[in-house]
């Protein structure tokens, strides 16, 4: 807001006492400009202080020194409310540690009866039935099995002939070793010298190398499998959600990408998470399509593109066309562009490619957070909660009425989360909500 509209606004405020408005309205008008003008004059304070540090840079001098913390200054993330909110969960008047009963969900492999030693007993002794007790166990023990081969050969023919093994056996190692390693790597973090010493303390004889090979040659299945599982998860649901996470691959930085929903969790390694790089995933890595229509010029308006290049564009590049990456690529070094015009014009079009494809199901609604590579790749997005909470972290009134409303409205705000959490872990016919 600048000067002249801060004058408008105070010359409607004079306007309205004299023609004696009702005051509340008045001032609470005031109180909002008063807001306003404040939240501007913190963004300019932040303003001047970057420029005289990087005054201070150029002219050889510090700027305003900055201060480690274990908690950063101005922190907007809503998981600590969130966490809080889950937690809120009413306990059993019947048992205040609201413990659930576990032996319902035990597999039982063996009953054994314990008799009563008849000796013991007095002679009115009558029987009442039994009472159950249930003891958890497990056995690891070695398997290890001689297959004796029956051998035929035919002079005719010169050749032999070998009893057929059974079709589990893969080698020198049975199934239950073989689905064993992967658990103690994937599942409980192990170290493949750690997993040869687990199974040398039975007495297997393994080296290190198979125990390599099995984890990362020969997967092909399990890469197929999870192609099914993510392809059928796609069409489930009525949403998406993704995220991304830091990871290295080889010492070098990688970005782990999650999608799921209520069904499935798939997981994908990139080296970059732009755009481009989150349709990849959208598409399980099939090759990069470009498609240039109205519906990508739409877009590029929406991107900020310059119309001058988005005229040059639409001339270049054939209308509902589809180009593959090499294509698209060397018709677009034929015009003068920098590397934001060129990456927003190859999102563009790749986001009207994913659209209109249909190798893979195209979602309609992404849960994400705000991050850039997120937006305007489907026609509907959504936020978490913690995500959608951080923005009324980030409102700083100053009008301690302002304060008092922002507080009430965000204690409701996870309130609400609460009881929704609390229903979707133990959902009742109907429970009518304070919220209505």
């Amino acid at each position: 807001m600048n000067q002249t509209q801060i004058e408008i606004v105070l010359q409607e405020i004079i306007e309205d006492i004299n023609r004696g408005k009702d005051e509340k309205a008045v001032i609470e008008r005031l109180l909002s400009l008063v807001e306003l003008l404040a939240g501007k004059n913190a963004e300019l304070t932040k303003t001047v202080q970057q420029l005289n540090d990087e005054i201070n840079r150029l002219k050889g001098e510090q700027g305003k020194p900055e201060f480690t913390s274990s908690k950063k200054e101005g922190d907007i993330s809503s998981e600590e409310e969130r966490k809080n909110a889950e937690q809120r969960n009413p306990k059993s008047k019947n048992d205040p540690r609201n413990r659930k009963p576990k032996q319902s969900k035990i597999k039982i492999d063996r009953y054994e009866i314990c008799h009563v030693d008849k000796k013991e007993l007095p002679e009115d002794a009558i029987f009442k039935g039994h009472k159950d007790y249930v003891v958890q166990d497990i056995i690891i023990k070695t398997e290890n099995v001689k297959y004796s081969r029956e051998v035929y050969y035919s002079p005719s023919q010169d050749k032999y002939y070998y009893g057929q093994l059974p079709i589990e056996v893969k080698g020198e190692f049975g199934p239950g070793i073989r689905t064993l390693i992967p658990v103690l790597k994937s599942e409980c973090n192990m170290s493949e010298p750690k997993i040869k010493d687990f199974l040398e303390n039975f007495d297997v004889e393994i080296s290190k190398a198979y125990i390599s090979s099995l984890w990362t040659d020969k997967q092909e299945i399990f890469h197929q499998e999870k192609d099914e599982i993510y392809c059928a998860g796609l069409e489930t649901g009525s949403y998406q959600q993704i995220d991304d996470t830091s990871g290295k691959v080889n010492g070098v930085n990688h970005y782990v990408q999650i999608v799921c929903n209520d069904d499935y969790s798939a997981y994908f390694t990139t080296a970059k998470k732009d755009r481009l790089s989150i349709i990849d995933v959208l598409t399980n890595f099939a090759p990069r399509s470009f498609l240039c229509n109205q519906e990508a010029l739409e877009l590029l308006t929406q991107m900020k593109l310059p119309q001058k290049h988005i005229d040059v564009v639409s001339q270049t590049l054939e209308k509902n066309e589809i180009y593959f990456e090499q294509r698209i690529n060397e018709l677009l070094d034929k015009i003068k562009l920098g590397p934001q015009q060129r990456t927003k014009i190859l999102d563009a079009c790749a986001i009207v490619a994913y659209r209109k494809q249909t190798d893979y199901p195209v979602i309609p609604l992404l849960l994400s957070d705000t991050a850039k590579q997120f937006k305007l790749l489907t026609k509907e997005q959504a936020l978490c909660w913690v995500h959608d909470g951080r923005h009324y972290k980030k409102l700083k009134p100053i009008v301690p009425k302002f304060c008092e409303k922002l507080e009430q409205f965000r204690g409701k705000y996870w309130d609400y989360y609460a009881e929704l959490f609390q229903y979707k872990k133990n959902p009742t016919p109907f429970e009518q909500s304070v919220y209505g």
